[in-house]
């Protein structure tokens, strides 16, 4: 199953602090029984001027914020693609109905010491993919026993027939 939560944040930040967001995760998404195949989260921000953007998902640092880049992918065509963290290491255990915390520290420099500086952060991306292990599907019976069973209800039906006569 593949689960995609996404956050607009809109969020313009000045000079240093911290700001956080959640994601939710699926209803019934449990580890375990559930299994995580890959997990991921994608910031995009723009106009950072340093190395200064720190994130956390569930108080784990996971790296360093960068600006978006623009990626071309045909003749005036592209996209932007964000940070990307690898958070699959996040679900040792989760309880469903529980929300993913995502916090960012950051402090950018001041130009000339004077004028605060800020930066955008635009939006998240969560990303999950993963194996459902409660509540196993029921198997399908094949239509050769659904063949034997009807054959056999009719032979019960012939039989009573002829008994009746």
């Amino acid at each position: 199953l593949i689960f995609t939560d996404t956050q607009d944040l809109d969020r313009t930040l000045y000079e240093s602090g911290t700001t956080s967001w959640s994601h939710s995760t699926p209803d019934l998404f449990s580890v375990p029984p559930d299994t995580v195949n890959s997990a991921t989260l994608e910031i995009f921000a723009h106009a950072i001027d340093g190395n200064n953007e720190l994130v956390y998902v569930q108080g784990s640092y996971q790296g360093v914020l960068h600006n978006r880049d623009w990626v071309w992918t045909g003749f005036f065509s592209g996209e932007y693609q964000g940070t990307t963290f690898d958070i699959a290491d996040i679900f040792t255990a989760w309880n469903a109905g529980d929300s993913l915390n995502v916090t960012l520290s950051y402090s950018e420099p001041n130009f000339l010491w004077i004028f605060p500086t800020s930066f955008t952060l635009d939006s998240s991306v969560f990303t999950l993919d993963y194996e459902s292990g409660s509540g196993a599907s029921a198997p399908v019976p094949e239509p050769a026993t659904l063949l034997l069973l009807g054959s056999g209800l009719l032979g019960m039906a012939g039989f009573r027939k002829k008994i009746k006569r």
